[in-house]
């Protein structure tokens, strides 16, 4: 453990080096903690709950903190929405605190307090930024989420629910039924909740007979698909995300 001794009687004067020698042990601290995680991609370290608006439109990240390339970023709670479905990565972003502005010796002002930040941007370009489909949740067990703004033609019947376990399974459950409605993505599972590829579930069919067993799809992209007009489903499931 490194340590600035400022205890000594008389002191000495604070320089450049002695910041760089606490920023050293800083780093040290970060790489001992998390330098075992991949630095290629986004961890999740707290919160950063992403979902994606059903037309895909608009992005939402909700307050967390990550680690990426070394270092330990807070996410503060932002969206972000594009003209069309577009592919969102995390970039860092950097402000500066206006406590930081310092006079130098040639008189220039200068912020010297940098803040940097992750956040999510539509970015173009392949080499900048990490994608969504690279982020890491390291956390595991969350509360229940309730699925809002189905699609009209859904009907609710017992409210679609859904979580991470203590195992980090999506565990998901409710009762709806779907009426003529052609459209059958009901909803988006966010960044973190979503099967590794496309998955079938078997669930419990219900409505006009017959009434038997048929399934529901949970895409990749997290999409919810049941396409049966007339019909319901019952779900009460975990899904092993893996």
């Amino acid at each position: 453990m490194k340590q600035l001794i400022t205890t000594d009687l008389g002191g000495h004067p604070i320089k450049y080096k002695d910041f760089e020698f606490l920023q050293e042990q800083i780093r040290e601290l970060v790489n001992a903690t998390f330098g075992q995680l991949d630095w290629t991609k986004v961890t999740v370290l707290r919160g950063c709950t992403i979902t994606v608006s059903s037309d895909g439109y608009t992005i939402t990240v909700t307050d967390g903190f990550a680690f990426y390339n070394g270092f330990y970023y807070h996410v503060p709670a932002h969206s972000i929405t594009g003209t069309t479905p577009q592919v969102a990565k995390w970039i860092v972003a950097y402000s500066y605190d206006s406590r930081g502005l310092k006079t130098f010796k040639d008189t220039s002002q200068k912020n010297v307090y940098k803040i940097d930040e992750l956040k999510l941007a539509f970015v173009n370009s392949a080499d900048t930024g990490v994608a969504i489909a690279d982020t890491i949740m390291s956390t595991k067990k969350t509360d229940w989420v309730t699925v809002t703004n189905l699609p009209t033609g859904w009907n609710v019947h017992e409210p679609i629910m859904y979580r991470l376990n203590s195992n980090g399974d999506l565990q998901i459950k409710g009762k709806c039924y779907m009426d003529d409605s052609t459209e059958s993505v009901g909803f988006v599972l966010p960044v973190g909740f979503r099967p590794q590829k496309n998955t079938i579930i078997p669930v419990a069919k219900w409505g006009p007979a017959p009434t038997d067993v048929w399934y529901v799809t949970i895409n990749a992209n997290g999409e919810f698909l049941w396409d049966i007009a007339t019909m319901g489903f019952i779900l009460n499931h975990t899904i092993i995300l893996d």
